[in-house]
């Protein structure tokens, strides 16, 4: 079950690596390259919506959530990430299976491993928590899956080990990047700060223009939920935006030799391939997420960006 293309080049990695056989396999694809066809799947060529993570996509998913509970899917394995969006956890729970293996959602993983099981949940966090369980509850009708029944991590990163009973690592990006060649330019991963209130635009403007002059062929990758700089003529001017997913471009065009960005999964991830200087930028910001992400950063290597 993937909601992103990293879980989706994981999964592609897992069956491959272990020479799962096609036939045997049904992947709930609610990351379609297509926007119109987000969230959309298909079982046996019957299509389902299901995006609970808007209000109005809930209601769009009700019909869709009344048929998935009728279709009562089994599976000996399933593949998810389990705590990870609110579609994800629905329909990891509205699946019966037999074993359930976490993989990969970025920095999310570390994150969430760090509050729930080391420094604990701030009370915003638990009672999120408390009434997506009692959703769950609500719409699967059984008890929703726990942390606790969740005996093995596949995993492309190497922290976690002391929390399963079995830990795979999947050296994912050695494979991904095997022929790929480095070239002279700067990538830098954009985040909704702006939407957050962390940055206003002026502001955020200024770091890219100073970015740009310390790091050459500055190239901008926008976070999904970020579109205000597409209005604003300075930005377009001054940066390079792809509107594309910044590992796949990597891979096409070449990995670039340096990466910036705020708090982002790519940052951790190029920090797995060698040769390319990974660095991050301190947001405006105090949550305890963005700290353990910080912490995370150091352990990878990963250095501040001064500017």
């Amino acid at each position: 079950m993937i909601e992103t293309s990293l879980q989706k080049s994981i999964i592609d990695f897992i069956v491959d690596k272990f020479g799962i056989n096609p036939a045997d396999i049904l992947i709930l694809d609610l990351c379609n390259s297509s926007i119109s066809k987000r969230f959309h799947f298909t079982i046996n060529g019957d299509e389902f919506y299901v995006n609970l993570n808007t209000p109005l996509g809930i209601i769009s998913s009700i019909k869709s959530i009344h048929r998935l509970r009728q279709c009562r899917i089994e599976c000996e394995v399933l593949f998810s990430t389990f705590f990870f969006g609110f579609s994800t956890q629905y329909l990891s729970n509205v699946i019966h299976s037999k074993n359930c293996i976490l993989i990969d959602d970025g920095v999310g993983n570390y994150t969430f491993i760090k509050k729930r099981l080391v420094c604990y949940a701030d009370f915003n966090s638990n009672l999120k928590r408390l009434i997506v369980k009692l959703c769950l509850t609500i719409w699967c009708r059984r008890k929703p899956i726990e942390w606790s029944d969740i005996k093995e991590y596949y995993s492309i990163y190497n922290f976690g080990k002391q929390y399963f009973e079995k830990f795979v690592f999947l050296d994912l990006w050695s494979k991904f990047y095997k022929n790929t060649s480095i070239h002279n330019y700067t990538a830098f991963i954009g985040s909704p700060l702006l939407e957050f209130g962390q940055f206003n635009k002026k502001e955020y403007t200024e770091l890219l223009r100073k970015l740009k002059f310390l790091f050459p062929n500055f190239v901008y990758f926008p976070h999904p939920d970020e579109k205000w700089f597409f209005d604003v003529d300075e930005v377009n001017e001054l940066i390079n935006s792809r509107d594309l997913n910044a590992e796949s471009y990597f891979k096409t065009v070449g990995l670039p030799k340096v990466v910036i960005g705020f708090t982002s999964t790519v940052l951790l991830n190029m920090s797995y391939v060698p040769g390319v200087k990974v660095y991050f930028v301190r947001g405006d910001t105090h949550y305890l997420a963005y700290l353990i992400e910080d912490e995370l950063f150091k352990i990878r290597g990963i250095e501040e960006c001064f500017v």
